[in-house]
């Protein structure tokens, strides 16, 4: 982790403060890559083209850095609040983006709707595959996508374990989860390794 320090990329800057938080003298992202990291955030949270899965990536990002992410100052002053952008910007229809979105809603108390979230579940409920995967299909052969499959629990699962269903999705997230980390058991080797493609 170490040799992540001075890298301001969005994974590596995650992956450093997700590590912080279980890590008591885990490695940091260095001064400057964490403000390179937020002047590119807020460049592109602050542009006309900004994306769904840009936004809840931020959210997400900033929490973990410990920056509240309704609270932005753009380089020319102006206030900017990356919770907004997301709400204003359509849901996610795609496997990839979806995960992300239902993890950004949890950062905070945000208000956002029980129709959005069950829409998002229902997004990875219908794209599951039937061996419980996600993936794409090149050629007329589908490849499972191992990474985007694991995203998917990862998402669903505070939702799965929720005490109350907040959202009327708890037994849908779980259902989702179960098929996907049968398919991931089922592709899983005895050496711990995934066998990705068919």
């Amino acid at each position: 982790a170490r040799k992540f320090t001075d890298k301001s990329g969005e994974w590596e800057v995650m992956d450093l403060a997700a590590y912080g938080l279980v890590q008591e003298d885990a490695p940091v992202t260095t001064a400057e890559a964490r403000q390179a990291y937020l002047n590119t955030v807020i460049g592109k949270l602050a542009a006309a083209d900004v994306n769904t899965a840009t936004a809840a990536k931020s959210v997400i990002i900033l929490k973990a850095l410990g920056v509240d992410p309704q609270k932005l100052t753009t380089a020319d002053g102006k206030a900017l609040d990356a919770v907004a952008i997301l709400k204003n910007l359509p849901a996610s229809q795609d496997v990839y983006t979806a995960p992300y979105e239902l993890l950004a809603f949890l950062q905070g108390d945000y208000g956002f709707s029980a129709d959005r979230i069950a829409g998002l579940v229902r997004v990875l409920q219908e794209n599951q595959s039937e061996t419980g995967t996600y993936g794409y299909t090149y050629n007329g052969t589908y490849f499972d996508d191992l990474d985007t499959t694991a995203a998917v629990i990862a998402g669903l699962a505070p939702y799965a374990q929720m005490q109350e269903d907040s959202f009327g999705v708890k037994a849908d997230a779980q259902a989702v989860i179960d098929k996907a980390v049968n398919a991931l058991s089922a592709k899983q080797g005895s050496d711990g390794s995934l066998n990705q493609n068919p």
